[in-house]
Formats: structure tokens, C-alpha cells, sequence
């Protein structure tokens, strides 16, 4: 649901949120759960931090919990004496519901909340400036978003396109900032030759913003394998393209990358790329 914030300036900010309401078919009663709060739980183990979130009283929050219990005839959440509290595993699969709608509903809602912002502030006093952004999504983004928006005097526009599109936009005058996505590696040095006929050097620069790489993961304790699941297969089922793209099948489309070893046993040859092909068609072989 839309919550709008006002800014000292006067501006309005709109966050659109998603409502979890699940209906019993058998009587067509409804519950409300917020799923943010039963995160709150399994991140800090304390109900008491959790209400505190929500700023609601213990009590309150409590008789949630029982609600909930009831609705769904299974607890979602468990005490254990000097452990804390804790989800079970309905509470879980909840909290891991809500964070992947949320994955898949992030970039549409935001864009929504852009426009809906755009039309309503047309109407009400002007920031002294007006930054337009189209970038490619990426949590980056929205925290540079959150960043500037702290600035006084100063508007920002932020819409979530593709990669070319971005660029496409700088190239017409649409927007003032174009965010892209770079491969670290070999093909690094291609991407951004790939960049140069979109900029005007005397204008526009290049700057880096921030490096994702898959190591870190797996250094915080996920496997090689798993990691290389987040990157390809589970990203392509958060954006519900996973019948078009994620992993190598008849009647997907045909992306591959060669590496010169196996990234199961050392994550860091996916910097070495050998050779990539995109929709079919080579486009890098260093081979060659």
C-alpha cells in the first residue's frame, strides 16, 4: 500500500508496500501477518526488538502471534528457554515469501513510486534541482537514492531501465545520470570500450560505484556451487525468467561462458572468462 513522506522542502516521497492478507476459503475469514516484523524475530531472536521495529507494545505483538497461531491452526513462532525466540518452519516459509515477492516487485514498485512522486510534486513547489537517474536496478542505486535524497534543495527522478536503455537515455538528454552494470575480469576493458560511442568525454565520465563479486559469498560460508546457483539459476526464478534463462536447457536461450578450470572447486576462475556467447552468437573468444 502507498505511504507518502513529506520532506522539509516540501516534496513528497512515496514508498509502496506490499499487504499480506490470507483468507480461509472454508469460512472467508482474513489475517493480516506483517512479515516484516516475523523477520525482525529471526533476525534478533527477541520479540521485544521486534515490537519495538513496530512500534507496538509487547503485549500487542503477542496477542499477533496467538492470532496468527490460531488463523493458521500451527505456530509461526517458538520460545525455547535461554535460546530465544525463534520461527518455525511456517514462519520461515512466510518471511522467505515475503522477501522474494519482494526481490521480484522491487524495481516495479519503486519505478510506480517515481511516477506517482513525478506527477503529484508537479503541482507543488520546485527543488531548486532535479537529478534524473535511469539505471539498471541494483541495491547500489537505491541506497545512492536514499543518500541524496538527504541533500536539501535537491529532487531526485529515478526510473529502473535495462542496461542500453540507461544509456540511451543519457545519449537524449532524459536523464543527467545513467547507471550500468560492468563485468569484472577480461571483459571489463571490452564493456566499457563497448560505453565510449554513448559518451561525450568532455561532458560525461565514467565512476564506479560499487564491485559485487561471487567470492564473498562464498568466503561468508556458502559453497561454490551454491553461489554460482545465486548468480545464475535462483536470479532468473527471482525475476520469473527462470523458462528463458538461469540455466542450460532446450528451448533457452543459448548465454554461456567458458572458464579455464572448474568453478565447484575455485570460485575465482570466474575471473578468467575465455569465452562467452549471448543468444547464441559469440561475442568474446580469447582463445583466438
Amino acid at each position: 500500500m502507498p505511504r507518502t513522506e513529506n520532506s522539509e522542502t516540501g516534496k513528497i516521497r512515496i514508498e509502496i508496500e506490499p499487504v499480506w492478507r490470507f483468507r480461509r476459503e472454508d469460512s472467508g475469514q482474513s489475517m493480516l501477518v506483517m512479515l516484516d516484523f516475523l523477520n525482525e524475530i529471526r533476525a534478533t531472536g527477541k520479540i521485544t526488538r521486534a515490537a519495538g521495529r513496530a512500534q507496538m507494545s509487547y503485549r500487542h505483538c503477542w496477542n499477533l502471534i496467538e492470532k496468527w497461531a490460531a488463523f493458521f491452526g500451527a505456530p509461526l513462532v517458538t520460545r525455547e528457554q535461554g535460546r530465544g525466540t525463534k520461527l518455525t518452519a511456517l514462519g520461515d516459509k512466510l518471511v522467505w515469501a515475503g522477501q522474494r515477492l519482494q526481490a521480484r516487485l522491487r524495481p516495479q514498485l519503486q519505478n510506480l513510486a517515481q511516477e506517482l512522486e513525478s506527477e503529484i510534486n508537479e503541482i507543488l513547489p520546485q527543488p531548486t534541482h532535479l537529478v534524473r537517474i535511469h539505471a539498471s536496478h541494483g541495491f547500489a542505486v537505491s541506497k545512492l537514492r536514499e543518500m541524496l535524497l538527504r541533500e536539501p534543495h535537491l529532487g531526485i527522478d529515478l526510473r529502473y531501465v535495462s542496461n542500453q536503455n540507461s544509456l540511451v537515455s543519457l545519449a537524449g538528454g532524459a536523464c543527467e545520470v545513467a547507471g550500468v552494470h560492468l563485468p569484472q575480469g577480461e571483459l571489463r576493458k571490452q564493456a566499457v570500450a563497448d560505453l565510449k560511442p554513448w559518451l561525450v568525454p568532455a561532458e560525461q565520465r565514467v565512476i564506479g560505484l560499487v564491485t559485487r563479486e561471487m567470492g564473498l559469498m562464498v568466503n561468508a560460508g556458502m559453497s561454490a556451487i551454491a553461489a554460482l546457483k545465486s548468480a545464475t539459476s535462483v536470479n532468473a526464478e527471482l525475476l520469473g525468467l527462470e523458462s528463458k534463462i538461469g540455466t542450460l536447457e532446450a528451448g533457452k536461450r543459448a548465454d554461456i561462458i567458458a572458464l579455464p578450470g572448474d568453478p565447484g572447486e575455485n570460485i575465482r576462475v570466474t575471473e578468467k572468462v575465455m569465452f562467452v556467447m549471448k543468444d547464441g552468437k559469440v561475442v568474446r573468444n580469447l582463445d583466438r
